[in-house]
């Protein structure tokens, strides 16, 4: 759907300004059949002490915010990847830009229209909602302002998947390595929840009874906060917040994947699509992988490590280790690009050519890989699942295949079985 989405836009008419209830407002563009606010903030920045760390939800602004034009793409190895490149990255990227019908009153019911919550791909380390290829200004138009769309912007690389012992309990219990994707605490009423209400209990999750209504945005990652900020605001852009489906490609759709078998998402949507990455096994990274990685940098960076694993100091002058909360604020204190360039050789040594940084099997948010867990299912799954590939998927990965198009069937096996 969105691999290949080519877009004519309408000439945009007068601003329109989204409100958003105890936040402030945005100001956006409006078309024929709908409205663009391209630059929705739903947390703070998470810099510094707050790297590594679930986000804050967004605290109220005076004034209009600027949406006619996107936020910063977070922090990323490759920008000039895309066609044509992402020229504007930062720390500071949790947004999402949201395409609306042009009325808030345009479903029939009058409950607000469906809502298409997009998670991009770019193997765990690059994109963004400013991609040509993501604006979804044409699926509004054409649906007669039938549909919202929201792309979601998530931490990448080592500021969204890095996972270590030494991480662990930032967030308020044991997980680590998945704050681009999820997270949350274990009782509601610890945290208050500005998103919580009764009729937004999920009533089903995968593995039983569900202890908890829902997650407090004091405890979530990225996603999953951007999933129940849109709850929240829905009817603010005429969307309906119990109507919501998730979908990704790649990268993305293993989130989406994700996504479907935590208890902590449940009744954050409805349904799910997935394309190019559903239940994959290269979508998860081990501890112990992500642990080396994290160690690597640590070494690089801050010229020591924690040693052993489990993240203990050693004793004093062992290996020249220093002790795990002087390993943070010294990562803490370097910047965006020291990170992302030695964090890109870390995962290099560690794992090859193959993605390393990626949602972490923790044992808190995910115990084992999606597709085992979702074999594993006590109850019938409750939420349609859509699930497929993009056509001539492969043509990104053939470049230093050495394949052409004399190869033999012969050739192409031998390829997949050395590559994967």
């Amino acid at each position: 759907m969105f691999q290949a989405l080519v877009f004519v836009l309408g000439a945009a008419v007068p601003e329109e300004i989204l409100s958003l209830a105890g936040l402030g407002g945005i100001q956006g563009v409006v078309r024929a059949n709908s409205r663009e606010f391209l630059r929705v903030p739903y947390a703070e920045a998470p810099t510094k002490e707050r790297r590594w760390r679930p986000p804050t939800p967004k605290k109220g602004w005076s004034g209009l915010l600027d949406g006619t034009t996107y936020g910063a793409a977070c922090a990323q190895p490759y920008p000039s990847m895309f066609d044509p490149p992402i020229s504007n990255t930062s720390e500071n990227c949790l947004s999402m830009a949201i395409y609306a019908p042009r009325s808030n009153s345009s479903s029939s019911d009058g409950g607000g229209v469906p809502i298409l919550v997009y998670i991009h791909g770019g193997s765990f380390a690059n994109g963004g909602a400013s991609e040509a290829r993501l604006n979804a200004t044409q699926l509004v138009e054409r649906s007669g302002g039938a549909i919202a769309v929201a792309v979601v912007q998530y931490r990448l690389s080592i500021f969204g998947f890095l996972g270590a012992n030494q991480l662990v309990g930032r967030g308020g219990d044991n997980s680590t390595g998945n704050y681009g994707l999820q997270d949350c605490a274990s009782h509601p009423t610890l945290h208050p929840n500005p998103y919580h209400g009764t009729d937004m209990a999920p009533i089903w999750h995968p593995y039983g009874t569900h202890p908890f209504p829902i997650c407090p945005p004091a405890r979530n990652q990225d996603q999953r906060l951007a999933l129940q900020f849109l709850r929240a605001h829905a009817t603010s852009f005429g969307g309906n917040p119990h109507r919501i489906t998730i979908a990704g490609q790649s990268a993305g759709a293993a989130c989406v994947s994700a996504h479907v078998v935590a208890p902590r998402s449940t009744g954050l949507f409805q349904a799910a699509a997935m394309w190019s990455g559903a239940f994959p096994d290269w979508g998860y990274a081990k501890m112990a992988t992500q642990q080396k990685v994290f160690d690597a940098v640590a070494a690089n960076l801050c010229g020591g490590q924690t040693s052993p694993l489990d993240g203990r100091p050693t004793p004093a002058g062992t290996n020249g280790a220093m002790p795990p909360a002087d390993v943070i604020k010294c990562l803490e204190s370097m910047n965006a690009e020291s990170l992302l360039v030695t964090a890109y050789t870390a995962s290099g040594n560690v794992c090859g050519d193959k993605p390393c940084l990626q949602t972490t099997i923790d044992g808190v948010e995910l115990s084992g890989q999606p597709r085992e867990l979702l074999m594993s299912m006590t109850a019938p799954l409750e939420i349609p699942l859509l699930m497929g590939s993009g056509r001539d998927e492969g043509d990104a990965f053939d470049a230093g295949s050495g394949l052409d198009k004399s190869a033999t069937p012969s050739d192409l096996r031998d390829w997949l079985q050395y590559e994967y």
